[in-house]
């Protein structure tokens, strides 16, 4: 494994107390198994591939028949971010595991699940100066979900379900619920060749 692109964690023990992150990457070598290699951070990240959809979305709203404005802001603002943290573990001297988690994303019409990320990076020596490697991962979990909305349509249509996003539009209601958000992660598999040379 090329030690040369990753840092080393430090050693599991005072960082207990200094909060979750610094808990988990403190405590990260612990979880992997003895028999294997050692263990390095290789990614931190806050949101996922589908955080700007909610994100932009924030932004928007509409007017009501009394010309009240409704504003998404509330309904689509991140209340918990997702948090992705990203290991590697070296198997042999050319194959490492790579391993992760995503802690999910909320809020108050929307949730992005959980997430588990698996794969493994496989490196070779090309020459005597460079490294060819190729990486495969999957993630399983990180889907994105929307609550839909409860509306009173007055005389019209009484109190019903329906898209928060669509509610002002001519659809009907029970249409709307057709375009609630319910949209996969795009990195569900991802696979990487690279070649790095070093002067």
């Amino acid at each position: 494994m090329s030690r040369r692109f990753v840092t080393p964690l430090t050693a599991c023990g005072r960082r207990i107390g200094a909060g979750l992150l610094s808990a988990l990457l403190a405590c990260a070598p612990a979880l992997a198994d003895p028999a294997l290699g050692e263990t390095w951070l290789i990614g931190v990240s806050l949101g996922s591939d589908l955080s700007p959809l909610p994100s932009e979305t924030r932004h928007l709203g509409y007017e009501l028949s009394g010309g009240e404005r409704v504003s998404f802001e509330d309904w689509y603002q991140v209340r918990v971010p997702d948090l992705r943290l990203d290991f590697l573990t070296e198997l042999t001297p050319d194959l490492g595991l790579i391993w992760g988690v995503g802690t999910g994303e909320y809020g108050e019409k929307y949730r992005i699940d959980p997430s588990l990320r698996v794969g493994l990076l496989y490196t070779r020596p090309v020459g005597r100066n460079g490294v060819l490697s190729l990486r495969l991962t999957t993630r399983v979990g990180g889907r994105l979900r929307e609550r839909a909305c409860t509306a009173d349509y007055g005389d019209i249509g009484g109190v019903q379900r329906v898209n928060c996003r669509l509610a002002a539009t001519p659809l009907e209601p029970s249409e709307t619920l057709d375009y609630l958000w319910d949209e996969k992660p795009g990195d569900r598999l991802q696979a990487s060749v690279g070649l790095i040379f070093r002067f």
